[in-house]
């Protein structure tokens, strides 16, 4: 089962309050690449704002939790269930409780992803996720970066989700 939402319930990212030190100390370079005026102490207050959960876009903002804490509450007696969000301009992806968290990626952006920590895989680049389902039963997620202005592309990773057919939960 593919769930689709806007909002990652897993992040490396923005959503999370993780930025990078180029966007704290040259914090208009997110508006406009080449605008690098350095304010190193003021360039930390909107990322400590959003590590905080100040907006309800944030990961740490009490009513986002919430709303993570009751999708997963549903989904818990489930497996393989994928989840794939579109917010972060990066890619990710998280294996967590028996189920898959994409965060898709992006071409027209490529906000910081922070490697490591509970993602599987986190990085920052123009590309996107791809979900590959086979007849035997296998699915598949390959992230594609996008490597020249031309949008040719190559798999920055690839990993199997699942190795067998799902079986039926509910029939008329």
């Amino acid at each position: 089962l593919i769930i689709a939402m806007y909002h990652p319930l897993f992040s490396n990212g923005n959503t999370a309050g993780f930025f990078s030190l180029r966007q704290h100390i040259f914090p208009f370079t997110d508006m406009h690449p080449a605008a690098y005026v350095p304010l190193p102490i003021v360039g930390s207050l909107y990322p400590l704002y959003h590590g905080a959960g100040a907006t309800r876009q944030d990961l740490d903002n009490s009513l986002y939790y919430e709303l993570k804490e009751e999708i997963l509450t549903i989904c818990e007696d489930y497996t393989n269930l994928v989840f794939v969000s579109g917010k972060e301009q990066n890619m990710q992806y998280f294996y967590e409780d028996d189920n898959h968290f994409v965060n898709s990626g992006s071409m027209t952006g490529n906000d910081y992803a922070r490697r490591g920590g509970e993602a599987e895989f986190a990085y920052q680049a123009r590309g996107f996720s791809k979900l590959i389902y086979y007849a035997n039963g296998e699915l598949w997620l390959e992230f594609w970066e996008v490597i020249d202005k031309e949008g040719n592309g190559q798999v920055a990773f690839r990993t199997k989700l699942a190795h067998e057919k799902p079986q039926l939960i509910y029939q008329n």
